[in-house]
């Protein structure tokens, strides 16, 4: 019988946690479906530009990722966050509010739909009536 450890997924999480164990002599081997690592955060080809596979984003706050990323020796490369989709053979972006309302893939029903739940007046007792329901009464006491 072998004193190793499998670990099923090759993404940050199983990859970050093989690390640890091996420096700490652990026989590790790790398991992933897919062709390549990376989980979440592992891109793809599409129409001959690299691409994420998953929306993922690490930003400036997330500190335990960038820890990790710093004692796997992983240099990230700090870009611009959008949206991007890719819609009838064209990227568009849907970070600003004029991209969201000029989107292609919206029709104009939909836009006008998205115009009035942005617009909807929110106010405490109506945020609180949701929590309640789905939460239970406990979470505004």
């Amino acid at each position: 019988m072998s004193n190793g450890i499998g670990i099923v997924g090759g993404g940050l999480l199983g990859l970050g946690l093989a690390d640890k164990l091996a420096a700490r002599g652990v026989n590790v081997t790790v398991y992933e479906s897919s062709p390549q690592l990376g989980g979440l955060a592992g891109s793809t080809e599409l129409g001959g530009v690299r691409v994420d596979r998953f929306y993922h984003a690490v930003t400036t706050s997330d500190q335990r990722v960038l820890d990790l990323a710093d004692e796997l020796g992983v240099n990230v490369r700090w870009r611009r966050l959008g949206g991007g989709f890719y819609h009838d053979a064209q990227t568009a972006e849907m970070s600003t509010p004029m991209q969201l309302l000029t989107f292609p893939g919206l029709s104009a029903a939909d836009r006008a739909r998205l115009v009035r739940f942005v617009l909807r007046p929110a106010t405490w007792a109506v945020f609180a009536a949701a929590l309640d329901r789905t939460a239970g009464e406990q979470a505004t006491e």
